[in-house]
């Protein structure tokens, strides 16, 4: 676990920062995408991918935490995962009956990805984890661009997310990447 004392003033503050951030990351989807869903009773086009990429990355996130034993990014993480499997639930309640096998699916299939994880971290097969921990944050920063599909062909931003979701997640990576790099942190700063 790293000390607050060993930081530097910049690092300690990006640090701060970025768990505002992602608190905040957490947050929005609740404000803006499923209350429409909510009043709405169906999904539409939204894709249920990036809550998906959202929850892997948390889950990697709480396995790293044990590997440091940093108790904030664990319980941060646990929160996060939390409300990731509340908002895959939701989708799935107000997904159509066509969408439900591919949600389904896309369910299962990261189920199995993370036991396979898991069951290498327990092994003791950590050597690259730091590098899982890094490219699960990318691609669970990159997955509403999935939808691009859709968007280009419906011609309708309809099944993006609104667009403070993305920009509070941008700002969220530009802070932890500010924070790797304050620190000299090498797996983070070559990302």
């Amino acid at each position: 676990m790293v000390d607050e004392k060993q930081m530097g003033p910049a690092q300690l503050i990006l640090g701060y920062l970025g768990q505002l951030s992602a608190v905040i990351v957490l947050g929005i989807p609740a404000c803006t995408t499923f209350v429409h869903i909510c009043k709405q009773r169906s999904v539409g086009e939204l894709s249920s991918l990036p809550y998906l990429a959202a929850l892997f990355n948390s889950g990697v996130w709480i396995l790293c935490a044990q590997i440091s034993d940093d108790q904030f990014v664990r319980w941060l993480n646990i929160g996060g995962a939390f409300v990731q499997a509340v908002y895959l639930i939701i989708i799935f309640a107000c997904s159509s009956t066509v969408q439900r096998p591919w949600l389904f699916g896309y369910c299962l299939s990261t189920i199995v990805g993370y036991s396979v994880l898991v069951g290498f971290f327990f092994t003791g097969r950590r050597s690259y984890f730091d590098l899982v921990c890094m490219l699960s944050g990318v691609v669970s920063a990159a997955s509403p661009l999935l939808n691009l599909g859709t968007v280009w062909h419906h011609m309708s931003m309809r099944s993006m997310p609104p667009w403070p979701v993305p920009t509070v997640s941008l700002v969220n990576c530009i802070v932890w990447t500010s924070y790797a790099c304050a620190g000299n942190d090498i797996i983070w700063s070559v990302a």
